[in-house]
């Protein structure tokens, strides 16, 4: 959509534009979103609408509210990760028009900086495991494993023991 930043006078007004869009695809309920888009069609310039009702309306069902509703998500949805990894790597990238050796090398910096961030993490976590994850059954586990992990797998192991007491008594 960005492309058609050139539609309006100003970047302000793209600005509204595009939060008026948010807006539609927020919608609680189809109607609402139905009545939403009108009435953005109404004020929006003919080639935006052209665009967004050729490109993005068909798969309206993919990432507006009324639909994506309809499935258990825990109120998480992965086009947020996503945007933050696309946001992340724009930044290392600087310019879209980038010689492709540049982008490569931008990529690699990119993500060696993830891998030392992660790795600093896990260092992190490793310092701080509790007693509950200690011991011979979580050794090597704890060398691959984050800490939530190793405290998820200590539950299930406490729910199995304490079955089994119960079996035995």
């Amino acid at each position: 959509m960005a492309k058609h930043r050139g539609s309006f006078a100003s970047k302000e007004e793209w600005d509204v534009w595009e939060n008026s869009w948010k807006t539609v695809i927020q919608q609680a309920t189809c109607e609402g979103f139905n009545e939403a888009w009108s009435a953005l069609k109404s004020v929006s310039p003919p080639d935006l609408v052209s665009y967004v009702e050729g490109q993005w309306i068909p798969h309206k069902e993919r990432f507006a509210t009324p639909w994506t509703n309809n499935y258990c998500h825990f109120g998480d949805s992965t086009s947020s990760a996503a945007e933050g990894a696309h946001a992340k790597l724009r930044a290392y990238l600087e310019v879209s028009t980038a010689h492709l050796f540049t982008v490569f090398e931008r990529l690699k910096d990119s993500h060696q900086s993830d891998i030392t961030e992660i790795s600093a993490r896990i260092g992190q976590q490793q310092q701080k495991i509790g007693r509950r994850v200690r011991g011979r059954i979580f050794e090597k586990a704890k060398l691959r494993m984050s800490h939530s992990a190793l405290h998820m797998i200590a539950d299930l192991i406490d729910v199995i023991t304490k079955e089994e007491f119960q079996h035995v008594a």
